[in-house]
């Protein structure tokens, strides 16, 4: 029994450490971004100009996120009904 216990904490622990070292690895890959860009872009682009281009797929991107978030409240409502119904 205590081999049992033993496996199951070693798989946890694995699991706790893949899960840290990923998200250590994209957390890092998100502070590199900055000067990977920096070193990619050429010296002539108008960084002013892609940001407000962002900045428009941002407001896209809240759209969409609204929508989305609409859509998951509509099937919650839909399943609380249908298990009203089912308990009935």
């Amino acid at each position: 029994m205590t081999t049992e216990r033993g496996g199951a904490q070693r798989k946890r622990v694995r699991t706790v450490a893949a899960y840290s070292l990923l998200g250590l690895g994209l957390l890092g890959l998100i502070a590199s971004t900055p000067f990977v860009l920096a070193a990619l872009a050429p010296g002539h682009i108008d960084w002013g100009k892609l940001s407000d281009i962002s900045q428009a797929y941002g407001a896209v991107s809240v759209v969409f996120s609204a929508i989305a978030l609409a859509g998951v409240a509509l099937s919650l409502l839909y399943q609380v009904r249908q298990t009203r119904t089912s308990n009935e």
